[in-house]
């Protein structure tokens, strides 16, 4: 998939159109990554499913804007599409977790309480990592690194026991 900054441009539409962990990596916030060389695009898999038609296609989402993201980082976009980008995909995060939470409500899951601190972990050291090193240079490397590293261990190791459960 390759694709230009005009497509990155359009991500706030792709965003608003999809709107109708272990314990061990925890800290008090999510550790940030330092940036890698390579970048790597994560891929979806079946197993990732919850079974909630909902939940299931906002991670394949969540997964489609990450390698959006990538590629915004191959194309070497400008700064204010990049920025833009960043804040879509923050923002379908939120929404993302507020359905989430809402079904483990509706469902009566168990371990629901700890299953929303560790989403709001991960929004502390999302802001954390975007207001202290938005202006470095390997800034979006480490956000993809950090967002890839928590969207894959949480959904396999989290969000799978809600299924289970």
């Amino acid at each position: 998939m390759s694709l230009d900054c005009v497509a990155v441009c359009g991500w706030q539409s792709l965003a608003i159109a999809s709107v109708s962990s272990a314990e061990s990596f925890m800290t008090s916030r999510y550790p940030i990554p330092p940036s890698s060389t390579e970048l790597t695009i994560p891929a979806w898999d079946d197993a990732y499913a919850i079974g909630s038609e909902l939940v299931d296609g906002q991670h394949r989402r969540l997964f489609d804007l990450m390698a959006l993201l990538v590629e915004a980082e191959r194309g070497r976009c400008e700064r204010s599409m990049v920025d833009h980008a960043v804040n879509s995909l923050y923002g379908y995060i939120r929404f993302h977790f507020q359905d989430e939470e809402r079904m483990m409500d509706e469902l009566d899951y168990p371990d629901r309480d700890r299953h929303r601190q560790l989403h709001d972990r991960f929004i502390l050291s999302f802001d954390d990592l975007v207001t202290g090193h938005r202006e470095a240079p390997d800034f979006l490397p480490r956000l993809i690194n950090f967002i890839q590293h928590w969207l894959v261990h949480h959904i396999a190791e989290e969000d799978t026991k809600i299924r289970a459960g």
